[in-house]
């Protein structure tokens, strides 16, 4: 059997708008078989030999015997021959029975050539992935954004804005496609047309939630890719969401927390981040909103506070590729209006509600970003801008 062949990025999935189309209309119908499919990709023997390891090791036994055979990376055939005579010591069945190619996505496994380099790297790697879409996004710049499920609407907001900022400046967002924060930063990354990467805690073709088929297809169409390292037709298990979270962690240089209560799963991304030796970045918020806790926790644990998306691009020494959004001395569009309505007298927290619109949790995180960086100052008789744009 021949190895899978690397081809042009733009040509290596050519029907993947349809396979995304699909996998939307599976996770929403009952029946989660996919149809056969013609022969595009194929697994390479090595693969397969994962594969029928992982129904029979756990798969951190597999990692711990590539670490102790021949060196994986230069003689994937020696490590496969060393696989195949121990005996697993921790026998285990899993659900990569069924993971196989479709007409649209492609399998690698971690002893193939185009295996993501990133992720070798990390401790406990994935050793078999299943890929729809665009492959060519790993190998750009990437953060990831994460955070609460349950959301306030001002964070939804900025996890949009900062997604799309960054998208705009060439880098690509990853997240886990769930509700709330994740959802928001997929979108946001989708508006800038710089590429969003999905990765899944069910098999590809049972989106979770299925809220989220639409956006998943949307992902797709836009060139996006969605990951899962699950046989196409499992159903999440709350064990997949942790397990989930460290390729998010493994595939970005960096990872920016923007809400997250104290016992928040998004922390658990952030704890891996650290030990996989990645940026965390965190997004402060009120002292008397719970799903900001985790933030500050973050932030006092050494994380950096940012305000805006050039600080993740100046700290991970990504050169933006274009200039981000309503670019005023590097504020947003929003930050930028604030601070004209602040120039030249002081004006109450009260009025700005009412010139403004906005709610005022809304209006308390802005004024709160502008105060970090010094922009804006609070004064006895309202806020005030320390020096006119």
């Amino acid at each position: 059997m021949t190895r899978c062949e690397t081809l042009n990025p733009k040509a290596q999935f050519p029907d993947n708008r349809q396979g995304l189309s699909r996998l939307a209309s599976l996770a929403s119908s009952e029946n989660t078989v996919p149809p056969v499919a013609t022969k595009t990709f194929v697994l390479t023997p090595e693969t397969q030999t994962l594969l029928w390891m992982l129904q029979r090791w756990t798969r951190s036994a597999i990692v711990a015997a590539l670490e102790e055979g021949p060196d994986s990376h230069k003689d994937p055939d020696s490590a496969i021959v060393f696989l195949r005579q121990q005996k697993p010591t921790q026998p285990r069945t899993r659900h990569w029975a069924g993971m196989r190619p479709t007409q649209a996505s492609k399998v690698v496994g971690y002893l193939d050539p185009d295996y993501p380099a990133v992720l070798k790297a990390i401790p406990d790697p994935p050793l078999v992935l299943e890929m729809l879409g665009n492959t060519s996004l790993l190998a750009r710049p990437n953060v990831a954004v994460v955070g609460a499920r349950r959301c306030t609407r001002v964070g939804a907001e900025i996890a949009e804005r900062f997604a799309r900022e960054l998208g705009t400046a060439g880098v690509v967002i990853t997240s886990g496609l769930a509700l709330g924060i994740d959802g928001a930063a997929h979108r946001g990354a989708l508006a800038s047309s710089s590429g969003t990467i999905a990765c899944l805690g069910s098999g590809i073709a049972q989106i979770y939630p299925k809220s989220h088929a639409r956006l998943a297809e949307q992902i797709g169409a836009a060139e996006g890719l969605v990951i899962s390292e699950y046989a196409a037709t499992v159903s999440p298990r709350p064990y997949h969401f942790p397990e989930r979270n460290r390729l998010i962690s493994g595939l970005s240089n960096g990872v920016l927390l923007v809400e997250a209560g104290e016992k928040s799963g998004s922390l658990i991304t952030a704890r891996l981040a650290l030990e996989q030796g990645r940026e965390v970045f965190a997004i402060p918020g009120p002292i008397n909103n719970p799903t900001s806790r985790g933030c500050h926790r973050l932030i006092r644990q050494g994380a950096e506070l940012v305000s805006d998306s050039g600080q993740i691009l100046e700290s991970l020494g990504i050169e933006p590729i274009s200039t981000p959004t309503a670019p005023i001395h590097g504020l947003s569009g929003e930050q930028a209006y604030l601070v004209k309505l602040v120039s030249g007298f002081a004006v109450q927290f009260d009025q700005l509600v009412e010139l403004t619109g906005w709610p005022e949790d809304r209006l308390f995180v802005e004024l709160s970003l502008l105060e970090l960086t010094g922009i804006v100052r609070q004064a006895s008789d309202g806020y005030i801008a320390t020096s006119l744009l």
